[in-house]
């Protein structure tokens, strides 16, 4: 079997994730706008329905941004990593990998970056950076219940789900801010793979 080259599919996922989570917020207001109108709170209302309409005006343009997208570049560059894959060119840039080290010595850099990442979480202790209440998506970086939609990109660890729905890049950012909050020492740093 041979392996399929690698298209420019990342664009149109990031375009129909942002229109949903458009939608989401949206779909928040509304039940926010029902919540104040029941209370009488009519300037809450107003405010409320003014974001709404920005938000609603701002998913119009996200979809003309995804039309401009399908209609002027899809094609064209799913054709050129047809070619690239045909000369044995890669698409990508080559996956990373992360080191971390903490002062103990102890060294995380397996191949997958998302492992590593949860291990040196699990080190650190679960539920210290639960209680420092980073986000990923939206969802808790460590919850303690696993979510609706991005379930499957969280890894179970001690009664914690820790999201993992992120480049390595923002993996090594996270690590880093959590280090300097807890104070920790890390050395966390990028390699190939």
């Amino acid at each position: 079997m041979t392996e399929k080259p690698d298209v420019p599919r990342g664009i149109l996922a990031a375009f129909e994730l942002m229109s949903e989570e458009v939608d989401s917020a949206i779909g928040d207001l509304t039940g926010e706008i029902k919540l104040a109108s029941d209370q009488k709170n009519f300037e809450q209302v107003e405010k409320l329905s003014r974001l709404c309409k920005s938000l609603v005006a701002f998913q119009k343009k996200v979809e003309q941004l995804k039309k401009e997208w399908l209609r002027d570049f899809d094609q064209a560059l799913r054709q050129r990593a047809r070619q690239n894959h045909a000369q044995g060119k890669p698409s990508k840039a080559p996956h990373r990998r992360l080191s971390i080290t903490f002062p103990d010595g102890t060294c995380f850099d397996g191949p997958e970056a998302a492992e590593s990442f949860v291990r040196a979480i699990e080190k650190i202790g679960a539920d210290k950076v639960k209680e420092l209440g980073l986000q990923v998506c939206k969802v808790p970086l460590v919850a303690t219940e696993k979510d609706k939609k991005y379930g499957s990109s969280q890894r179970a660890r001690g009664g914690y789900y820790v999201m993992t729905h992120c480049s390595t890049k923002d993996k090594k950012t996270l690590l880093e801010a959590i280090a300097h909050q807890l104070k920790l020492g890390l050395q966390v740093a990028l390699l190939d793979k």
